[in-house]
């Protein structure tokens, strides 16, 4: 009878210990996998911030059609040949605005003082000079 009970608990342990075995197989094959999927979408991710960094600065040229306008012919000039490989030039000129009569009459002012700032990505802010009257000439190009 004792022996019957103990063939019993050992088919009982075997099946246990199998079961435990396959569970633990299971789970390391797919550890595996969702380790490599993780990895691939780490590689997919790493490939996008790249591809986003060359379009941000510049190292990636991209088609885009813009107007361009004539160059003041005494403005300073920057040698491109002293730009490192991958290193492009950004230059903005801001020469005039053109504020509406709503614009005016909210400021309550018919020759408001104005000035322009603006941000590019993670550069520093730029500002125009202090410009009067209704149509501000700024005249201010930032590199």
């Amino acid at each position: 009878m004792q022996r019957k009970i103990n063939v019993c608990y050992q088919e009982e342990l075997e099946a246990m210990m199998t079961k435990a075995d396959n569970d633990n197989r299971d789970h390391k094959e797919k550890l595996e996998r969702l380790t490599r999927l993780l990895d691939l979408k780490n590689n997919r991710i790493k490939q996008l911030e790249e591809q986003l960094k060359d379009v941000a600065y510049g190292t990636r040229p991209l088609s885009l059609c813009l107007e361009t306008l004539p160059a003041h012919g005494d403005e300073d000039k920057v040698d491109i040949s002293l730009l490192h490989q991958g290193e492009n030039l950004f230059e903005l000129h801001i020469h005039q605005a053109f504020l509406t009569s709503a614009a005016l009459a909210q400021a309550g002012d018919t020759q408001p003082t104005t000035f322009c700032t603006y941000s590019f990505y993670d550069f520093e802010t730029h500002c125009t000079p202090l410009s009067v009257g209704p149509q501000p000439l700024y005249d201010f190009t930032s590199q």
